[in-house]
């Protein structure tokens, strides 16, 4: 291994590890909501909890968890023109809706509970809205 394979390889490891450290710690603190940026994509997540090892990342590392778990929105659909959804080799199966398309997301937070809506410019039509229940 080449010595810049093995500092990304090192990188790569690092980064892992501390996305796993900050997934256990919002789900020990009771989270209810990630939302994360994301290349030319919407997808949301059913609630999860990390569940397994980061030194052998699978499409399995999350687990469903309707009770605790937290849900994640990737929003990346800012500015205006169409776009379509990206292909991907895999899907998470923890995925409840994925689509390409031009926009932002809305939250509104209120008393133990929270609500989604993606707001759609003029190309696009992403239809997903939903509330969730706050732990």
């Amino acid at each position: 291994m080449s010595q810049v394979s093995a500092r990304r390889a090192l990188k790569g490891a690092l980064l892992l590890c501390v996305l796993a450290a900050f997934w256990e710690a919002l789900y020990e603190r009771g989270a209810d909501l990630v939302i994360i940026g994301g290349q030319h994509i919407y997808e949301r997540y059913a609630p999860m909890r990390y569940a397994e090892g980061y030194a052998h990342p699978t499409r399995t590392e999350f687990a469903a968890d309707s009770a605790r778990g937290i849900r994640q929105i990737t929003s990346g659909l800012a500015g205006d023109g169409p776009l379509t959804t990206p292909t991907f080799a895999m899907t998470h199966p923890l995925s409840l809706y994925r689509s390409g398309g031009n926009g932002f997301l809305k939250v509104t937070l209120g008393e133990g509970v929270y609500s989604w809506e993606f707001v759609n410019t003029q190309w696009s039509h992403v239809e997903d809205r939903g509330t969730g229940t706050c732990h």
